[in-house]
């Protein structure tokens, strides 16, 4: 399905209760309010990408009970979020009460955002996913079966992937009523073996009213991956040639300094993340639970299965990455592009502990994805 220029000329594309635009952010920011909440429901996946935090991460198989599901969604209510962001950790499909979970999050008026491999969505489920207004990425990492299942580890991934993507389309989810507001997004990781298909993916996206989402493998996330990693050269050249694709083919204008293509990331302004564990942080990446510095009484001490995400919000750690733009040092202090863009925290927090940084040094320290 094309859309037309025309529609789409000036305006950035973006899936509903996921991308929140520089301003929304800051606005939010300034004015103390959480626009939403991502949380982990469990650490099981039916498959075995290569690349996967969890995978390398050897956690052990849990599942967030729903009496804890339901503390965390009661109060992301009653601090007036816009969604409830459902990412990271396994496959959350898997969880024995999924479709309750978003019964639950529609019910109390907030946006469920789903991320998934897709390859478990019947058109069943499509349908009561369409019908209670979920937004959802799903995981396609080719459009080719080999590369597909090689990279997800498991034999018949492309065609589960596709099927389920197929379902999601028949359900309504790439008609949107407004072509700047998505429904549908493809979440694709930019590596080795895909990064000649990534053109191809991204009109694919485009043509199909779907939203784009590329994420880059982080080499300290886990080991083995080292024939996957992009240099800094190939990442910045793609991101050239995708900008060239949208500017002259679909209208769209974007940042093409920032680490991140097609957007920025200012989630440490208005988001928080519960994990598994129910331990909060800024974003995924921003791991302030197994740092030491955090600890108090010998644990980490902002839990929302314990206490609450107000307590966290309020804390000082939180506070200060919520203020980060403030204490940016090197080239991110003095970048053009700082009124829109932080760089990419979680990376800059990830490399300065691995450098021996403390957590505050580490997460102010120039962005690692935009260059020497």
């Amino acid at each position: 399905m094309d859309i037309s220029k025309e529609m789409m000329a000036g305006k950035a594309s973006g899936l509903i209760g996921f991308s929140f635009d520089p301003q929304q952010a800051v606005l939010a920011r300034d004015q103390k309010r959480l626009l939403s909440i991502r949380i982990e429901l469990n650490t099981t996946c039916n498959l075995q990408c290569r690349y996967c935090f969890s995978e390398c991460s050897k956690r052990e198989p849990r599942e967030v009970g729903f009496d804890n599901v339901r503390k965390v969604i009661t109060e992301a209510a009653d601090l007036n979020v816009e969604s409830v962001i459902i990412s990271g950790g396994g496959e959350p499909l898997l969880h024995s009460r999924f479709t309750d979970i978003i019964s639950l999050i529609f019910d109390s008026g907030l946006r469920p955002v789903v991320f998934s491999n897709a390859m478990l969505v019947t058109s069943e489920l499509a349908a009561f996913l369409f019908d209670h207004e979920v937004s959802f990425m799903a995981k396609v990492d080719s459009l080719h079966p080999a590369t597909q299942d090689s990279l997800a580890g498991v034999p018949g991934a492309y065609v589960g992937i596709q099927a389920g993507l197929h379902n999601l389309i028949q359900a309504g989810f790439s008609r949107p009523e407004d072509p700047n507001l998505l429904r549908l997004g493809v979440c694709f990781v930019a590596n080795s073996r895909n990064i000649n298909e990534i053109e191809e993916l991204w009109h694919f996206c485009r043509r199909n009213a779907i939203f784009p989402h590329i994420q880059l493998i982080y080499p300290d996330r886990c080991n083995g991956v080292d024939d996957l990693l992009l240099s800094f050269s190939e990442i910045k050249g793609l991101q050239q040639r995708l900008h060239i694709i949208d500017r002259e083919h679909y209208g769209y204008h974007w940042t093409s300094h920032t680490p991140f293509i097609a957007g920025e990331c200012l989630q440490h302004f208005y988001s928080m993340y519960v994990t598994v564990n129910g331990d909060i942080r800024p974003c995924m990446y921003t791991n302030f639970d197994e740092h030491p510095f955090f600890w108090k009484d010998g644990r980490y001490p902002y839990n929302a299965f314990v206490g609450s995400i107000t307590q966290a919000y309020n804390a000082e750690p939180f506070v200060y990455a919520r203020s980060i733009d403030r204490y940016l040092e090197g080239k991110c202090s003095t970048c053009d592009c700082l009124p829109h863009c932080v760089g990419c925290r979680g990376y800059a927090y990830r490399s300065g502990i691995k450098q021996g940084l403390t957590p505050y040094q580490a997460l102010r320290i120039s962005c690692q994805l935009c260059g020497p």
